[in-house]
């Protein structure tokens, strides 16, 4: 049985045990490892029982982690009476396994979704579609050697050893993004020193874009907005205001410079501190803006309007 703390050295795959205890949010598997020289592909299995053989009688698998070498990409996907769509790697992300090298695998549990470091890097991110606490075996199968396989639990008494690698800063980056878009606050929800970076470029004939930090709503229309930016050309003038169940507050709109112009390159920094955000563009300091209601409650971000984005990425601690 995997115990929180209780190392299983080399074991012999394919491997297969129980969780002793359901998972938590911030339970992390961690595995290291070596991949052998004539590797094809591997995979990691947070399952629902211990049938692991390809057929009929397969257990469901919650994540299934699916690194292959010949493509150079990892799949993820959920099976529950057969796969569901699969999800693979963006073409600008790097795939982070090498024959012949050692790694470490980083498996977090999050309210929302797993989170997958590889060699202390954010690398994946899958939300779920079974949850989480249903999660009862870890299956390891395929070509590679594990060296030690572990569940840290989550509490405040980790020893510094289990605790160090998730204690540095994670960086999530995704490119060239279709707006409108919306996704996931990296690490599942805002938190203090969180960092969002967005390069960019306003249309030729840019009338406005909007950023919004938010929770709730649905998919495509924001709930309770925490921190709204609105960028507007014609006024000249960036727009913040917050909006708590769908009445906006006064808005704020004191700035030293309008920084963008249409069709020109921007870089756009918000950090979260304790009890502001704080906003820069083009390394220049543009403002800051007070908390009206608990950031820690943010978990999404969207951007709309007359803007193409070219990066997004996420600093965050865990």
């Amino acid at each position: 049985m995997l115990l929180p703390r209780q190392p299983i050295l080399k074991p012999v795959l394919p491997f297969v045990d129980k969780f002793i205890k359901e998972l938590l949010p911030r339970n992390v598997v961690v595995i290291t490892g070596t991949i052998p020289s004539a590797a094809k592909k591997f995979e990691i299995n947070l399952a629902l029982g211990i049938n692991y053989q390809d057929n009929a009688q397969r257990s469901p698998i919650a994540f299934h982690f699916n690194p292959r070498f010949d493509q150079n990409y990892t799949a993820r996907n959920t099976f529950q009476n057969g796969w569901g769509p699969e999800e693979s790697n963006s073409p600008n992300s790097i795939f982070p396994f090498y024959r012949g090298q050692t790694f470490e695998i980083k498996i977090l549990i999050a309210p929302a979704s797993y989170m997958v470091t590889v060699n202390d890097q954010l690398y994946v991110q899958y939300n779920h579609r079974i949850p989480y606490q249903r999660v009862n075996t870890l299956q390891v199968l395929g070509d590679v050697i594990v060296d030690r396989i572990v569940l840290q639990d989550g509490s405040s008494n980790y020893s510094e050893e289990m605790s160090r690698p998730f204690s540095t800063p994670i960086t999530a980056m995704t490119y060239n993004l279709a707006v409108p878009f919306e996704t996931e606050i990296a690490g599942g929800q805002m938190r203090e020193g969180t960092t969002i970076c967005m390069s960019g470029r306003p249309n030729q004939a840019a009338n406005k874009f909007t950023v919004d930090l938010f929770f709730g709503g649905q998919y495509g229309r924001a709930g309770n907005v925490g921190f709204h930016i609105s960028v507007r050309f014609a006024e000249r003038s960036i727009v913040r205001n917050t909006n708590i169940n769908g009445s906006w507050g006064q808005e704020e709109r004191d700035m030293f410079k309008f920084p963008f112009e249409p069709n020109t390159n921007f870089k756009m920094k918000i950090i979260c501190e304790s009890t502001q955000f704080v906003v820069f563009v083009n390394g220049q300091y543009l403002c800051n803006y007070r908390h009206r209601l608990s950031y820690t409650q943010i978990d999404r971000l969207r951007v709309e309007g007359d803007v193409f984005v070219r990066s997004l990425m996420f600093k965050y601690m865990l």
